[in-house]
């Protein structure tokens, strides 16, 4: 990254700079990553997987007879496909019998990778071995963004509040409970899944992937709206003296004019999962193991290194690591095991930056965001 000028995101007045990501050294950063990923280095065979996916991808043959293959890849990648004093393509290009050529780092967005070989299945080879270690890097990077579903109604906001203060007063002398473990109120929401995006391109893809994703699985949704209540509380680990993150469950709501028949946990469970798998088959998001967690966290170790406007304590280049500490939850979850955080109704989902606050609203700065009513598809 240049120094003297960094990629920068604007808000209001505010203005935030996009970190550069040291592909080699960086390790997941994201506020909640006990909730989905355990990994210091990338599942090779995921990214595999990944890159296999993408195996369809144009062809073309030059005058010369030869055969080519040209797309985007950001540049924050290119020296981990160089490596050092460009070893790691001239293997790359010995395995798969291809001539692999890379820009130059300040090249531009319109710069590509660019594969030429004698025949389609070499120039097929070269792509998907620079693929695979594009995919291998990318597992490393801290994610840049999420996508989430909002729980700051003000009911819910202020029940926390009541949560925070009463479990400071009755549990605060419990092994770490401090003040600083607990969500932002104005931050309270439900993740459904991360990714790194690494340029403009790239955030402009998951722009549309997003949109997509939402509009499809929205379809399925008669109303346009879920109400369902954020009650009880849980945590991740087997050791309730040793928790990183506590959080909120989903319930049904009571009947009510409004809702006379209530809706059901599984009908957001199916939503999330089908935009996450969307956006995953799209090469934006990151896969989960499983379905999407459905929860909304409330306190979180993680949350003791933030730093408003950027990533906690990271500077381009410098891994942050994440703390292994946890708090002892085990009080509670006895004194408030089945506490109400009320009802929540799901009206919209998000694409937001993560480690950002956006100054009118308090909540993530957000890159789209769809109500889910009116779109449905024909």
């Amino acid at each position: 990254m240049d120094i003297l000028n960094p990629s920068t995101y604007w808000v209001g007045k505010r203005c935030y700079r996009v970190l550069t990501h040291h592909v080699e050294a960086s390790h997941i950063n994201y506020a909640e990553e006990d909730e989905y990923y355990d990994e210091a280095t990338a599942d090779s065979e995921a990214c595999e997987e990944e890159a296999s996916e993408a195996s369809e991808f144009p062809i073309d043959r030059l005058q010369s007879g030869l055969y080519r293959t040209a797309w985007h890849v950001p540049s924050a990648f290119y020296a981990y496909l160089i490596g050092r004093k460009g070893d790691t393509r001239r293997r790359l290009e010995a395995e798969t019998q291809s001539n692999i050529s890379i820009p130059q780092r300040g090249a531009g967005a319109t710069e590509d990778i660019v594969v030429t070989g004698q025949s389609v299945a070499k120039v097929r080879a070269g792509r998907l071995k620079v693929a695979l270690l594009v995919e291998q890097a990318r597992q490393k990077c801290s994610p840049t963004h999420f996508v989430s579903i909002p729980a700051t109604a003000p009911n819910i906001q202020e029940r926390f509040l009541q949560f925070q203060r009463e479990v400071l007063e009755v549990c605060g002398g419990s092994l770490g409970v401090q003040e600083a473990l607990f969500q932002k109120s104005a931050k309270l929401h439900l993740t459904v899944g991360v990714m790194a995006l690494m340029d403009d391109s790239e955030r402009r893809h998951a722009v549309q992937a997003f949109t997509r994703a939402v509009q499809e699985s929205a379809r399925d949704l008669p109303d346009g709206v879920l109400k369902l209540r954020l009650k009880g509380l849980h945590y991740f680990t087997d050791d309730p003296h040793s928790v990183r993150v506590l959080y909120a469950g989903l319930r049904a709501c009571e009947p009510s004019d409004d809702f006379p028949r209530p809706h059901l946990p599984q009908q957001l469970q199916n939503l999330v999962d089908n935009i996450a798998n969307l956006m995953i088959k799209d090469g934006v998001m990151r896969k989960n193991a499983g379905s999407v967690t459905l929860h909304m966290t409330v306190m979180n170790v993680s949350f003791l290194d933030r730093d408003e406007g950027e990533a906690p304590s990271q500077q381009p280049g410098v891994p942050h690591q994440a703390r292994t500490e946890g708090f002892d939850a085990s009080h509670i979850l006895e004194k408030f095991g089945d506490y109400d955080f009320g009802d929540l109704e799901i009206k919209e989902v998000h694409l937001s930056l993560l480690h950002s606050e956006d100054p009118e609203t308090g909540y993530y700065v957000t890159s789209a965001r769809l109500p889910l009513a009116g779109l449905q598809l024909p």
